[in-house]
């Protein structure tokens, strides 16, 4: 099955996520600052990365921007509290692998159609 990384500094959530994803059959590596994401990446390249946008050290427009550069054909879904405008996501899209934008408090639904369409 598919491997996931999940990139939150909020430990408590990144736990449930990561609860979550096993249980589904998912295998999960977490990352807790921009900095540790980017050093698994040139370890290994997940399938996909659950970033939030606001990660320990860095912004998660800056995470993304080195991810692509790493590795630009990792898909990334952005995971976050804060909210943006559709002009935003369309330029994440078209400008990086952006596949998807979710707003915490997120659904267990909602988090796995989002990571079930863009694996397949």
């Amino acid at each position: 099955m598919a491997e996931i990384m999940i990139v939150d500094d909020d430990v408590q959530m990144v736990e449930l996520i990561k609860h979550i994803m096993e249980v589904e059959g998912y295998g999960v590596v977490t990352a807790h600052s921009g900095r540790e994401c980017l050093e698994r990446i040139v370890e290994k390249v997940p399938d996909l990365i659950l970033l939030d946008m606001k990660v320990q050290g860095m912004d998660g427009r800056e995470v993304l921007r080195e991810i692509n550069r790493l590795d630009g054909g990792v898909p990334v879904v952005f995971l976050s509290a804060i909210k943006i405008s559709l002009a935003e996501l369309i330029e994440l899209k078209d400008r990086f692998n952006v596949h998807g934008y979710l707003v915490k408090p997120v659904t267990k639904k909602d988090l796995l159609d989002v990571i079930g369409d863009v694996l397949s």
